[in-house]
Formats: C-alpha cells, sequence, structure tokens
C-alpha cells in the first residue's frame, strides 16, 4: 500500500489550524485508498497526477467519462464518509472524526480541481 499512500502535510504547512492532525487525517484517507481495489487507487493515482482522462481510460481500458464518473463517485463516498465522521474500513468501531473538517477540507480540494478540468 505504501505506493497509494497519500500525504496531505503540504497542503497545511504554517496556514492551517489542522496541521497538528495531518497524521491522523493521512491515516484516515490512507485507510480509505486501502479499502479500494488496486485498478481503482492506480485510476485515482493518476488522476490527482494529472494525467489526461483519455490516457487513463486507454490505460484501464475504459472511456473517458467513465473515469470521470468514477473518480466523482469515489471521492464523493469518501467526503460523504468524512462528513459522517466514520472510518470506511477497520476492525475497531466507527468512531469519530474530530479532524473530519481538514478530511473534508483536503477531498473538497481534490474534488474541485476534478471538476474543473
Amino acid at each position: 500500500m505504501n505506493d497509494w499512500a497519500v500525504d496531505l502535510t503540504p497542503w497545511w504547512t504554517g496556514s492551517s489550524p489542522f496541521e497538528v492532525e495531518s497524521v491522523l487525517v493521512n491515516a484516515w484517507l490512507n485507510d480509505f485508498l486501502a479499502s479500494l481495489p488496486e485498478h481503482t487507487r492506480h485510476m485515482l493515482r493518476m488522476v490527482c497526477e494529472g494525467y489526461d482522462y483519455a490516457e487513463i481510460g486507454e490505460t484501464l481500458g475504459i472511456t473517458a467519462k467513465m473515469v470521470t464518473d468514477r473518480s466523482l463517485r469515489i471521492l464523493r463516498l469518501l467526503y460523504i464518509l468524512a462528513d459522517r465522521g466514520v472510518r470506511p474500513t477497520s476492525e475497531l468501531p466507527a468512531e469519530p472524526l474530530h479532524h473530519r473538517d481538514a478530511v473534508k477540507s483536503g477531498i473538497a480540494t481534490v474534488l474541485d480541481r476534478i471538476v474543473r478540468r
């Protein structure tokens, strides 16, 4: 899972009240990514790295429209889970995310980037 790990710390360095909780936020997001199938993680990584949707589609054998739809669906699910304050996958019971505003802020940034493409 290390090659899929996210690090949101640069988004908040020096300018956010959520900086202290970045380790918890990263753990929460990585837990979500770990729950996804490998090809889905690969698609999201390519989206976040700025690959053209047509190129992603060719790589994965799907259309650019399917890449857009699937990416948005996954990120919206992640946003909903963060809003509810629960971990998407865990052996532990669902727990409140006191740092969910930080998670939502990071997700909103990614969603905005995708929608504007």
